[in-house]
C-alpha cells in the first residue's frame, strides 16, 4: 500500500513523476525537486528531506536556509518562473512551476556557476548557446507530457494549464534573451573587424547563427504558445505588395544559390499595388514554406507563385503557391506534419529544424481565415498553397527593407544618445556597437538616473530598458515626457519582454518605438536613421568615391579585362548552362587565385552572379567563348 502524499482530481503515476523530476538536471551539482501544498518534498534528491508515512520531514517552507524556503513558498503559492538566489551558501538559478491539478509544484536548481562559467571563454559560447536550446526542449517537453495526461478530463483545466505555461514560458525567454543579447550583440560587433583571419571570421559565424538557431527556437515556442492560449493576434498594415514578394524572394534566393538548386518565382502581373495584412506573420508564413522546400529539396527547383484568382471592389482572393522538387512526403505522414515537434523524412533533414515551423504555418494561415493545403509524393515533390481574401489599397508606399552595406558612420555633428539599462552587458553591446560610428554615448543604470542624465546632458535619442530598480523604464517615460525641455526627445523601448501588453504599454506611456532583444543591429540603425533624420555613410560608397576619383568608367574597366583561357571560359559557360550558380563563384574564385590579371575578370563575375543577373552573365561569357 502506497504513501497518501495529496489530493487530486486525476488518476496519477507517482512513479511518473518522479521519473520526470529526476531526469531535470543541467550539469554538475544541478538537481530538480517537487513538494505538495503543504511544502513537503514528495521527491528530491536527499531522503533526509522527503517525507514518509514512516518518517515524516518538515516542510521546506520552515527551512532555516532562507533561499530554500523563499523557493518553497513561491511553490506552494502556485507561482511560476525562474529566479537567481542562494541555497546551501551557493547561487543557484531556479526554476519553478505548479502542476495545479495535483496541487504539486516542481522546481530545477542549477548552480550559476554552471551558466556564467560557460559564457565568458568567446570558443565556448556557441556550445553553451546548444546547451541552453536543448534544455529547453527537455524541460518543455518533460512539462508537456506530463500535462497532456493530467488535462483531458476538463476544459476549464487545459486554458489553466496553457495560460501557466505560456507565462512560465514568456518567463523563460525573457531570462535566456539577455545572455542571448551579449552573445548575438558582440557576434555583429566582431563581424565588423576586417583583421580576424577566415578561422576567426567562420568561428563568428558559427556564434552568430547558433544564437540565432536558439533564439527562433524561442520565438517558435512562444508563438505556439500564444496561439493554443488564443492569445495570438493579427495586426493588419498597409504595406507594398511586390516590394514585400520581392524582399522575400531574395532572402529564399540566396539560400537556394548556397544549396546549388534553382529559385523561381512567379507573379501574376494583375496583382494589387497595396493590401491590408499582417506583414510579420505573412512573412514569417511563406518564409517557413519556402525555407522547407528549400532544405529539403537537394536538386532541381524550388517555385514561388502568386496569383490573383478573385476580385472585388475593395478586396482581392490571392493564392500563396510554393512547390518544390524535393523528398516529397508519403500519405501517411501528411497528416503528422502539421503536429508540433513532429519531424519526417530522412536524418538529414530533420536535425536541421524543430519540428515547429509547419504547426505554426498552418495556424497562422487559419488565423488569416484560410487552410494551408499540400499535396506530395516520395521523391517527386511537395505543393504546399493556400488562398487569403485581402482588402487592397492604392498605395505606393513601399515596404521598408533592411539596411544594405556595412555602416561606417553617418554625416553632420556629432549624435549624443542615452542609454539605460540595469544589466551592464546590455549596456556594452549598445556602447560598443554604436560608439565606432561616432556618436557619444551616455549610459545610465536605472529610471530615476535616466530621468536625472536626460535633463543634464539634454541627449538627441534615448534607448531604454523597461524592468530597471529605483524607477521603471515606464515611469521614467511618463516623467520625461512631462518635462518641457525634455520632453520632445525620441525614446526607443529596447527590452527583452515579448508580451504584447508591454509594447503597448510602452507606446502608452511615450516611447516612440519598441525594439526586442536580442539586438539586431540593421534595425537598431534603420531607427536610429528615422528619428535622428541621419544620412548614413557606408563602406561601399567610400571604395565608389575611390573609383570616381581615378576616372574609370565602367565601360573602360571592362574593356581592360583580361579574359582566361578558352578551356575556361568553357567551363564557367557549362556552369551558366546548367544553373549552378555556386560552381560558377566558386570557378571565378579559382581564377582570382590561378593569375592576378584575371581578377578584374572574375569580379565582375562574382558581383553578376550575386545580384542573380542570370542574362548578362550569359551575354559576358558568351562574349568570350565565341571569340576568335
Amino acid at each position: 500500500m502506497g504513501k497518501v502524499i495529496g489530493l487530486t482530481d486525476a488518476v496519477v503515476d507517482i512513479e511518473k513523476v518522479i521519473d520526470i523530476v529526476n531526469s531535470l538536471d543541467y550539469g554538475k551539482q544541478s538537481y530538480a525537486f517537487a513538494l505538495n501544498s503543504q511544502g513537503e518534498a514528495i521527491v528530491h534528491p536527499n531522503p533526509e528531506l522527503m517525507s514518509t508515512l514512516e518518517k515524516p520531514a518538515p516542510s521546506l517552507v520552515n527551512s532555516s536556509d532562507q533561499g530554500l524556503a523563499f523557493i518553497a513558498q513561491l511553490m506552494i503559492s502556485t507561482k511560476q518562473g525562474i529566479l537567481l538566489t542562494k541555497i546551501n551558501k551557493i547561487s543557484q538559478y531556479v526554476v519553478y512551476l505548479p502542476l495545479k491539478e495535483t496541487n504539486w509544484s516542481v522546481a530545477l536548481v542549477i548552480p550559476r556557476e554552471n551558466i556564467e562559467s560557460q559564457l565568458r571563454p568567446l570558443d565556448l559560447i556557441a556550445l553553451v548557446v546548444t546547451a541552453l536550446a536543448t534544455m529547453m526542449m527537455i524541460i518543455l517537453w518533460q512539462i508537456q507530457s506530463f500535462e497532456q495526461k493530467q488535462l483531458k478530463k476538463s476544459k476549464q483545466a487545459a486554458e489553466t494549464a496553457n495560460q501557466a505555461k505560456s507565462e512560465f514560458l514568456s518567463n523563460m525567454s525573457h531570462e535566456l534573451r539577455t545572455p542571448l543579447n551579449g552573445i548575438l550583440g558582440y557576434a555583429q560587433i566582431l563581424k565588423r573587424d576586417r583583421n580576424f583571419t577566415p578561422l576567426q571570421k567562420n568561428a563568428i559565424s558559427i556564434i552568430h547563427n547558433s544564437g540565432n538557431h536558439l533564439l527562433t527556437l524561442i520565438n517558435d515556442i512562444l508563438d505556439l504558445s500564444r496561439i493554443e492560449a488564443r492569445k495570438m493576434e493579427l495586426y493588419p498594415g498597409e504595406i507594398h505588395f511586390i516590394s514585400f514578394l520581392e524582399s522575400i524572394v531574395g532572402i529564399i534566393k540566396m539560400r537556394a544559390l548556397e544549396k546549388d538548386i534553382l529559385f523561381k518565382y512567379k507573379l501574376d502581373s494583375h496583382l494589387p499595388i497595396g493590401i491590408q495584412t499582417d506583414e510579420k506573420r505573412l512573412r514569417q508564413v511563406l518564409l517557413n514554406l519556402l525555407g522547407n522546400a528549400v532544405k529539403f529539396t537537394d536538386n532541381g527547383q524550388v517555385t514561388l507563385k502568386v496569383t490573383q484568382i478573385e476580385t472585388q471592389s475593395n478586396s482581392a482572393i490571392i493564392k500563396f503557391e510554393v512547390i518544390d522538387t524535393g523528398v516529397g512526403i508519403t500519405a501517411e505522414n501528411l497528416e503528422k506534419i502539421f503536429q508540433p515537434f513532429e519531424q519526417v523524412g530522412n536524418t538529414k533533414h530533420r536535425q536541421q529544424g524543430t519540428g515547429l515551423g509547419l504547426a505554426i504555418t498552418k495556424q497562422l494561415v487559419e488565423l488569416m481565415g484560410s487552410k494551408l493545403q499540400v499535396k506530395s509524393e516520395l521523391s517527386q515533390g511537395s505543393n504546399f498553397w493556400f488562398e487569403v481574401n485581402l482588402s487592397t489599397v492604392n498605395t505606393s508606399i513601399k515596404t521598408t527593407t533592411e539596411t544594405i552595406g556595412r555602416i561606417i558612420g553617418y554625416e553632420g555633428t556629432k549624435r549624443k544618445i542615452l542609454v539605460v539599462d540595469d544589466q551592464k552587458e546590455n549596456l556594452l553591446v549598445l556602447q560598443n556597437m554604436l560608439e565606432p560610428l561616432g556618436f557619444e554615448i551616455i549610459l545610465g543604470t536605472d529610471g530615476q538616473e535616466e530621468i536625472d542624465l536626460a535633463q543634464k546632458h539634454q541627449p538627441d535619442l534615448i534607448l531604454t530598458d523597461l524592468v530597471m530598480p529605483v524607477k521603471t523604464g515606464f515611469e521614467a517615460i511618463q516623467v520625461i515626457r512631462n518635462l518641457p525641455e525634455i520632453q520632445k526627445i525620441p525614446i526607443i523601448v529596447v527590452s527583452a519582454s515579448v508580451l504584447d501588453t508591454d509594447k503597448k504599454q510602452s507606446l502608452i506611456s511615450g516611447c516612440n518605438d519598441f525594439l526586442s532583444k536580442p539586438i539586431d543591429e540593421n534595425k537598431l540603425l534603420l531607427l536610429l536613421g528615422k528619428y535622428l533624420q541621419l544620412d548614413w555613410i557606408y563602406e561601399e560608397e567610400v571604395v565608389e568615391e575611390k573609383l570616381d576619383t581615378n576616372n574609370i568608367s565602367l565601360s573602360e574597366k571592362l574593356e581592360s579585362i583580361i579574359p582566361p583561357p578558352p578551356e575556361e571560359i568553357e567551363i564557367l559557360y557549362e556552369f551558366v548552362m546548367l544553373g549552378s550558380m555556386r560552381k560558377f563563384q566558386e570557378r571565378a574564385v579559382y581564377l582570382e587565385e590561378l593569375d592576378k590579371k584575371y581578377i578584374p575578370f572574375a569580379q565582375h563575375l562574382k558581383n553578376l552572379a550575386l545580384e542573380f543577373r542570370d542574362k548578362e552573365i550569359t551575354d559576358f561569357v558568351e562574349k568570350y567563348l565565341y571569340q576568335d
